[in-house]
């Protein structure tokens, strides 16, 4: 089986990852040294970040049970963490969703009051 696609597809998605992480940490440091006081689960970029290495590990898993490089014994186990992280990336998907509606609904209100 030729799995180097697969690995290109995880590598470009652990480096998305990584670039997203610094990018929101880069954000946080710049926000905190003009005194704002922000927390990194508000930041979408840092979200998307952890998303996407949650992501890569569920790939990495599930391609390393295909390629059966895992026992046959530990499918039951792999099919249950593949699901819990399956399930943190969704949720992480509805609170990036969630965060991005606001900051839009936040800026419209604030154009409407700007135009009062």
């Amino acid at each position: 089986m030729n799995n180097l696609p697969i690995l290109v597809a995880i590598s470009a998605l652990i480096i998305s990852a990584v670039v997203c992480i610094f990018a929101g940490l880069r954000r946080l440091y710049k926000a905190r040294s003009q005194g704002l006081v922000v927390v990194w689960y508000k930041q979408i970029s840092m979200l998307f970040g952890i998303e996407f290495m949650l992501l890569g590990l569920v790939l990495v898993i599930n391609l390393g049970s295909l390629s059966k490089f895992f026992p046959h014994s530990l499918d039951g186990l792999i099919l249950v963490i593949i699901s819990v992280l399956s399930i943190a990336v969704v949720g992480l998907v509805v609170l990036i969703v969630g965060l991005y509606v606001l900051s839009v609904l936040k800026r419209d209100q604030q154009e409407f009051m700007d135009g009062l």
